[in-house]
């Protein structure tokens, strides 16, 4: 018989035990998950309170600014109608001086014309005597001549030698004026005409300067001066109220006005940005860490360790990766319907996302850092909300996340 060829058998795989496994706490789940539940319940109410102060508080600035705002509107108006004021009592002063000016200097022509046409007056009377006197002592001399009482005078009056030459001397002058006799009358009724046309003009123009007076034009500069010093009182007033206003509305502009958070993009998950305790929360610095910071915080600084990774909030469009300033190495993600987030500080190198950039919630964009303003290795994390930035706690709790855990 052929010999039989024994088929080998097959060996069998070693048999692993399988790996013991752990019974499971229903009772401890139980207990973790109602904790769970308890926590995002305590979160949202926490959340729920500040989001009622913030809307309180918002409402309050808005009242304040709109009030502020109608005040300085109202003492920029006032200010306007006072410098308006003053400008026209300026004019009116100005014109004022002009016509008192102007009124003087009629009133000294007027006078010196008056004592011009006085002083001719008197000497034209005092011209038109002298004639008078000269023409009545030539006529009655000439008719004594004409009569023959000269010649008598002169040898019947007893007078001296000289006497009697001088009446004679006269005689012979008499001769001589008694041709021209006619043209001293006309000389004298001329000065008498003149006289008597001068102190006419002398009572005239008297008459006329005492009509210009200075008194009305002097009671008008003084109703005008007093006019424009209360419209300078009154401008300087109207000018520090409104510069007041001005101050109280600026002061008001610059405090963080919190935009209403409505839970916008609450039903999309959102995810922690980084693991760590909050070092510094949203609010004002009564202390600055660094010189150059500023007074208002206007973010939450969570104190990862260099290198950790930082997390996209929620989903979103990144809208700004790269140095800026006292941020230091900075990422802005744009989540829609006015919300962004931002993101500080960030390690160099260690920035993993771009302009434009989609992300999702909870994707690595970057690694903890402390570049720009910083004095060691956290994130600053911002909240924006139509542009206005706001306390990022009280915001991520609405959303289930409790920062700084």
């Amino acid at each position: 018989m052929p010999p039989v060829t024994e088929t080998p058998q097959p060996t069998p795989d070693p048999t692993v035990a399988p790996n013991p496994v752990t019974p499971i706490d229903t009772a401890a789940t139980a207990a973790q998950a109602a904790a769970t539940v308890s926590a995002q319940a305590t979160a949202r109410a926490a959340a729920a309170q500040a989001l009622a102060a913030q809307r309180t508080a918002a409402e309050r600035v808005a009242a304040e600014r709109s009030a502020a705002q109608e005040l300085t509107v109202q003492r920029t108006a006032v200010l306007a109608t006072a410098l308006t004021r003053s400008q026209t009592a300026q004019v009116a002063l100005d014109t004022a001086r002009r016509e008192l000016e102007s009124t003087r200097a009629s009133q000294s022509i007027a006078l010196g014309r008056a004592s011009l046409v006085h002083r001719l007056a008197l000497e034209a009377s005092q011209q038109s005597a002298v004639s008078r006197r000269s023409f009545a002592v030539l006529a009655r001399k000439l008719a004594q001549q004409q009569s023959g009482a000269g010649v008598a005078d002169v040898f019947l009056g007893g007078h001296s030698l000289g006497n009697v030459l001088d009446q004679l001397s006269t005689l012979d002058q008499l001769d001589r004026v008694s041709e021209n006799i006619e043209t001293i009358q006309a000389r004298a009724e001329a000065d008498s005409a003149r006289a008597e046309r001068l102190n006419q003009q002398d009572a005239e123009t008297r008459a006329a300067a005492s009509t210009v007076s200075v008194d009305a034009s002097q009671a008008t500069l003084d109703a005008a001066t007093s006019d424009f010093e209360r419209a300078g009182l009154d401008l300087i007033a109207a000018a520090t109220q409104a510069a007041t206003a001005a101050a109280s509305l600026a002061a008001i502009d610059v405090r963080p006005i919190v935009r209403t958070d409505v839970g916008q993009l609450s039903d999309q998950g959102w995810a922690n940005p980084a693991r760590g305790p909050i070092t510094d929360a949203y609010g004002p610095r009564p202390v600055r860490p660094l010189p150059g910071v500023g007074a208002f915080h206007h973010g939450s600084d969570i104190g990862a360790s260099c290198g950790a990774p930082v997390f996209a909030a929620t989903a979103g469009i990144v809208r700004a990766s790269g140095s800026v300033g006292s941020y230091g190495n900075w990422i802005l993600i744009d989540h829609g319907e006015g919300v962004q987030t931002g993101y500080a500080h960030l390690a160099t190198g260690e920035t993993l996302v771009t302009v434009g950039d989609p992300v999702a919630a909870g994707q690595r964009i970057g690694r903890v850092g402390s570049t720009g303003l910083s004095t060691g290795c956290h994130t600053h994390v911002e909240v924006r909300v139509d542009g206005v930035r706001i306390d990022p706690q009280p915001f991520f709790l609405l959303r289930g996340v409790v920062l700084g855990g």
